[in-house]
């Protein structure tokens, strides 16, 4: 373990900037790989893309896709909305499908608007 973990407070507070940094440093460059220390700094795993979103002419999204990336902007999944609307413009379902890196589908669900007022219900389609 790193000289700074065996220290107490007060000894920590004599300590200099320099040596408890230095001391830190030592301690992940010999006990972190490079993605550990990524995944630390950008506080995630899993990153976004900005959604690529198609609208149908009034406005209303037909479908939302996001691609999720690794710290070394490598795709490990996406996700895919799909809108469908009643004629009077509420929306009817929203299919959610996730992907894998290859791009096959992992999951598939389901949910269901109703025009009278009821809550949505998620039906679990794989």
């Amino acid at each position: 373990m790193p000289k700074w973990t065996e220290m107490t407070p007060t000894q920590l507070r004599y300590e200099t900037k320099a040596k408890i940094v230095r001391s830190i440093g030592e301690y992940i460059a010999s006990h972190f790989t490079k993605r550990q220390i990524l995944h630390w700094l950008l506080d995630g795993e899993r990153f976004e893309d900005r959604p690529d979103i198609t609208y149908r002419p009034d406005r209303e999204i037909v479908k939302r896709k996001v691609v999720e990336r690794d710290v070394f902007n490598k795709v490990v999944g996406s996700r895919e909305d799909e809108y469908t609307y009643y004629p009077s413009g509420e929306v009817r379902d929203i299919v959610q499908r996730e992907f894998d890196a290859d791009g096959e589908e992992i999951h598939r669900r389901r949910i269901k608007h109703f025009r009278d007022r009821r809550q949505p219900i998620v039906i679990m389609e794989r």
